[in-house]
């Protein structure tokens, strides 16, 4: 094999590359937007470089061609990660994920919902490829990250302000959630950096009073109206 090109794939974030008879010294060519990891013959390497061969790689400094260097490689593995990908994700808590409270107007528990949206960013090409198993799926999409970083995220989000609304009137919860998002955020990114991706923003958009409560909020005012009327009669 003379030369590999390996060029970007709209909607993949991480692929496996074919190269069945590349050799030390096949020149490989790469998309701006793409990092490399190759694994050849035990050894792991990466590079960002748009041209370079295998050759050149594991010997810095050299750039000339091996001397009989077309015999193929008998172990190389070349996994191409999109570095340039901004996963952009949404989040909510509702139904039976949402959180408990307490209506002090009503003076009863109560539900609450929250939505809101994060996004994230490749930090570490090696940390972040080990997540995915490429044997069976040669393609990753973004897609398929998100889902796989979605449970642990919703379960700090959760966990967090569960811990915060707790016993607490949700309305009074509302004027916090500059600072809820800045501590989740914190806390998401500490996670997921273990994992090789940095979370550049997290906001909560809502945070409210779930649908069901506000339906019993409406009867209890309706009540509460009626036994007023009532006591005005009698």
């Amino acid at each position: 094999m003379e030369k590999l090109k390996i060029t970007r794939k709209n909607g993949v974030a991480l692929f496996k590359v074919p190269c069945d008879g590349i050799c030390p010294n096949t020149l490989i060519e790469k998309d701006p937007s793409l990092s490399l990891l190759i694994n050849v013959e035990g050894k792991n390497k990466t590079s960002a470089k748009s041209s370079f061969t295998i050759h050149s790689l594991l010997n810095p400094g050299k750039t000339t061609k091996l001397i009989g260097g077309k015999k193929p490689y008998t172990d190389c593995e070349i996994i191409a990660i999109d570095v340039e990908t901004d996963f952009a994700c949404q989040w909510g808590l509702g139904g039976p994920t949402s959180l408990n409270c307490y209506d002090f107007e009503f003076k009863v528990d109560a539900k609450a919902s929250a939505f809101g949206e994060y996004d994230f960013k490749i930090d570490d090409i090696f940390a972040f490829a080990s997540n995915f198993s490429l044997s069976d799926k040669p393609e990753v999409t973004p897609a398929d990250v998100r889902e796989h970083f979605r449970t642990q995220a919703i379960g700090i989000i959760q966990a967090y302000l569960a811990s915060k609304v707790m016993g607490r009137d949700i309305k009074e919860c509302q004027a916090s959630v500059g600072m809820y998002s800045k501590e989740i955020m914190n806390q998401l990114d500490k996670k997921l950096r273990t994992q090789g991706v940095e979370i550049n923003t997290f906001v909560i958009n809502r945070l409210e009073y779930d649908p069901a409560h506000m339906a019993q909020r409406e009867r209890l005012k309706e009540a509460r109206i009626e036994n007023a009327i009532n006591r005005e009669h009698n």
